[in-house]
């Protein structure tokens, strides 16, 4: 894990480090996360990092721009929900859960008869009691 002091920092890394994923804070010295956010898309070596934006504020016009402008999920920290964020990461190093391996390997010869979510960005419904024996 790589830290940076502040935004400019932030890029100069990850231009020179090249990371699998970048989570990027709105509130940041010396500039915002959304010009940190530019400068990396518009820089070859960071143009396709993901990146995991985390915001302290409620404003939705910038949820958009950050969306619009690439990031792979935006977390308000104030109410952020440790699951979708973990679920976020996963996604983003392609790492299954237990359960999704067990469906992919049980429906491998049934492909059309899979279940709804395969194949799909999101999680698998739950079981209704809560448990989960595939975790």
């Amino acid at each position: 894990m790589l830290t940076a002091e502040d935004g400019v920092h932030a890029a100069w890394i990850a231009a020179n480090e090249q990371p699998g994923l970048i989570l990027l804070d709105h509130y940041l010295p010396g500039a915002d996360g959304l010009t940190i956010l530019d400068r990396l898309r518009r820089v070859g070596v960071t143009s396709d990092i993901p990146v995991i934006y985390l915001t302290g504020s409620d404003s939705e016009s910038l949820e958009k721009k950050a969306k619009s402008d690439g990031v792979v999920a935006v977390f308000r920290k104030g109410d952020l929900d440790e699951e979708e964020f973990m679920w976020a990461i996963n996604r983003v190093f392609g790492i299954r859960t237990a359960r999704e391996r067990w469906k992919t390997f049980d429906t491998q010869d049934k492909r059309s008869a899979g279940p709804s979510w395969a194949g799909t960005d999101t999680p698998p419904p739950e079981i209704p009691d809560g448990s989960d024996p595939w975790a």
